[in-house]
């Protein structure tokens, strides 16, 4: 199998099938004797190839790997609970989750929602272990944003958890260790989880502010921030001035997706922050695209309502004009 793998080479379905199902059976027989990391690389692992397969793309192109991981990981496009309830359920009969590291802590809940199985007792399992730490010196920042955006996503507001990372990330001294990726994941979660810890926000608003170049974040990065402030009512005007700033001045929109545009003048409408350079900007470029075919009805609505709302912005008649009639060839 490993061979056939690593050249691409056809084999038969029901073979790979068969050779493939046998380690799942026998990875969820052995369960009890797997060491931590172990656990978690494997529950990882087998999570990402999942979200490959759902989402259309291609373990390996050619042979029939990707159909035989499809037939044994999804089942109408639902993750087979099979093996992720069996380490589910190893994990919360542990006595203590002593052994685990903080990366595969954040690794098991990252690979639970990711294929949309959140298993409430293992996230609360989690949790709590986290909660009664003593401190989270431990905890990298990549560990402590996964962790949050996975409860974030998993739809597991644990406030308490919530509470104790927001107050390790406010009494860090520097900032400089998190990523703008870590940064805007961490306040996405917090704002999607409904917790709007006010020191938190203006600790990573100030760091950005101060600290950061925003050449180093990409468009969702920006995004995601923007949306997470705004979400939970945090209207940090220096924060969104300097955004709005190295978008107009720095950021060519090409690349940028319906999303990006959408939520980030959104963000500025919810926020209540005027920036009238940033809107003429996202406005011209949305109406000199060739089409707006990718642009999902959400980010269509989200567009009209912050042009329509957004404090002391001019109607941009041409932009309705575009959108108007998109809405009506797509509905005739």
């Amino acid at each position: 199998m490993s061979k056939q793998m690593r050249k691409g080479q056809a084999c038969d379905d029901g073979e790979m099938e068969s050779k493939l199902s046998q380690i799942f059976d026998l990875t969820q027989r052995k369960i009890g004797s797997f060491q931590s990391r172990d656990l978690s690389m494997t529950t990882h692992g087998i999570a990402k190839i999942a979200s490959v397969v759902k989402e259309g793309g291609s373990i390996r192109d050619g042979n029939c790997v990707e159909a035989a991981f499809h037939s044994l990981l999804l089942l109408d496009n639902t993750v087979h609970h099979g093996l992720f309830d069996t380490v589910a359920n190893h994990i919360v009969a542990l006595e203590n989750l002593t052994g685990f590291s903080s990366h595969s802590l954040a690794n098991i809940v990252w690979a639970f929602a990711k294929v949309e199985l959140p298993q409430p007792g293992l996230f609360r399992k989690i949790a709590e272990h986290i909660v009664e730490l003593p401190t989270l010196n431990g905890f990298v920042p990549q560990a402590i944003a996964i962790t949050v955006w996975a409860f974030a996503t998993a739809s597991i507001a644990h406030e308490a958890l919530f509470d104790k990372i927001a107050h390790h990330i406010v009494e860090h001294r520097s900032l400089n260790e998190f990523t703008p990726q870590h940064l805007s994941n961490t306040v996405w979660a917090f704002a999607t989880a409904g917790i709007a810890n006010e020191a938190l926000f203006d600790k990573i608003a100030h760091h950005i502010v101060e600290h950061c170049s925003l050449n180093e974040f990409n468009c969702q990065d920006i995004s995601n921030t923007v949306w997470a402030f705004a979400t939970a009512g945090i209207a940090h005007e220096a924060l969104f001035d300097k955004i709005a700033h190295h978008i107009v001045e720095h950021c060519s929109l090409n690349e940028s997706t319906p999303q990006f545009l959408s939520n980030t003048v959104w963000a500025f409408a919810t926020a209540g922050i005027t920036h009238e350079a940033l809107f003429d900007k996202i406005s011209v470029h949305i109406i000199h695209l060739p089409a707006l075919d990718e642009f999902k009805p959400q980010n269509i609505s989200n567009t009209l309502w912050a042009f329509a709302n957004a404090p002391n912005i001019p109607f941009h008649e041409p932009l309705f004009d575009k959108i108007s009639d998109f809405i009506v060839a797509n509905n005739s």
